[in-house]
């Protein structure tokens, strides 16, 4: 005779099972001295990271490719603004503004929306935006903030098509950023 409470309490585990590992991923990742932590999205894995100059690293996260050969992506910037040499009046105005400008110059049909956003404890600036590359149309988001002296751009983007989708979760990955700066 076959238990059904074992069925049950099966389905049950397999179902804990799934919602576990389609759960964020909490990560922590080291730049200099400092450590920065969030939630990177189930599909999302590391692809990679670059220091194009002192005080300056890139962190990248993407999707496998998809059957259309896309892949979503999520990039965390950190700039240790001594190390950079950067000037003093350095802002998080100034700092969105030459981000969001360097992804607006690779698009066209340019939308943007800017609003306050506060991260991980400090004012940010949030803008969310929409542009083209030939016919392939992209969402992004971008949060840029500074904690003490090192600045920080957040930004997710990936096709409307599939934005459409996992914008949502992106951007709460994004939100889920905290950094520790140490001297």
């Amino acid at each position: 005779m076959r238990d059904r409470r074992f069925g049950v309490t099966g389905t049950f585990l397999v179902a804990l099972a799934v919602a576990a590992s389609a759960s964020p991923q909490s990560r922590t990742f080291t730049f200099e001295r400092h450590t920065f932590t969030f939630d990177l999205p189930p599909a999302y894995s590391p692809a990679g990271d670059a220091s194009p100059g002192p005080g300056v690293r890139t962190f990248g996260f993407s999707t496998e490719p998809r059957s259309d050969g896309t892949r979503g992506m999520i990039q965390v910037t950190l700039v240790d603004l001594k190390q950079a040499g950067a000037p003093d009046n350095v802002t998080v105005e100034k700092l969105a503004g030459s981000m969001i400008d360097a992804v607006h110059q690779r698009r066209t049909d340019w939308i943007q929306k800017a609003a306050d956003q506060e991260i991980d404890g400090v004012p940010g600036r949030r803008v969310e935006w929409w542009g083209s590359v030939q016919t392939a149309r992209f969402h992004g988001v971008l949060i840029v903030g500074m904690k003490k002296d090192v600045a920080f751009a957040l930004q997710t983007q990936d096709l409307a098509s599939h934005a459409a989708s996992n914008m949502s979760d992106c951007e709460k990955a994004l939100l889920s950023f905290a950094l520790t700066v140490r001297r």
